[in-house]
């Protein structure tokens, strides 16, 4: 969390979040009202027929050099693409490829 709240107020760098990040992050939480006031602070963003598109391009793409992403992984990347985004995440191996558009976060918060 110190790195969302760290990096919440740079007006330079806003941090929006996608609807498949919000239900990874409230899957990890403890308490799901709690999370859900946390990852509210955030600028919500929902995905459409263009997302789509852009995850079926993406999985076309990485099939043809045989590997595939996770479900989840090509809708995080392809919602990065459309937006001119950067990922942050906990799962480095399935990011690895994005080089500097990927930013690693360890912890997921719990809350009591």
């Amino acid at each position: 969390m110190a790195w969302l709240r760290r990096n919440r107020g740079l007006a330079q760098r806003p941090l929006i979040v996608s609807c498949v990040s919000a239900a990874e992050f409230l899957e990890g939480c403890a308490d799901s009202d709690e999370g859900m006031k946390f990852i509210c602070r955030y600028i919500p963003q929902g995905m459409g027929f263009q997302h789509a598109a852009k995850c079926a391009e993406l999985q076309r793409r990485a099939r043809k050099s045989g590997k595939r992403y996770g479900e989840n992984d090509a809708w995080q990347m392809a919602f990065a693409e459309r937006a001119q985004a950067s990922i942050v995440g906990r799962d480095r191996k399935a990011f690895l490829h994005l080089g500097a558009r990927y930013e690693q976060f360890d912890r997921v918060p719990r809350f009591s």
